[in-house]
């Protein structure tokens, strides 16, 4: 969780090493059924959600660090993250 800001995303510029976290997801522990209780979507109900963190895979002795990341959402606030990390050789 080194590399994490308070938004749970990683900042540009940082360095990443194999294993370590980039985004602190989490994900809806049902995704079968519609939601019906409002309390789960505005997050009072937090067993509603379980961690999923994306952890970096890397080659063990590259530095790589986090060049852009963009975040974008749609009307229904779906949101998708992209980041680009740059490795040196």
């Amino acid at each position: 969780y080194r590399t994490l800001d308070a938004d749970g995303i990683c900042a540009p510029g940082e360095r990443l090493q194999s294993g370590d976290i980039f985004v602190n997801k989490q994900v809806p522990v049902n995704t079968s059924d519609t939601i019906t209780n409002t309390e789960a979507l505005h997050g009072t109900n937090t067993d509603a959600y379980r961690p999923a963190p994306v952890t970096y895979k890397g080659p063990p002795h590259h530095d790589t660090y986090v060049d852009r990341v963009m975040i974008s959402s749609n009307e229904n606030d779906h949101y998708v993250l992209k980041i680009r990390v740059r490795s040196t050789r």
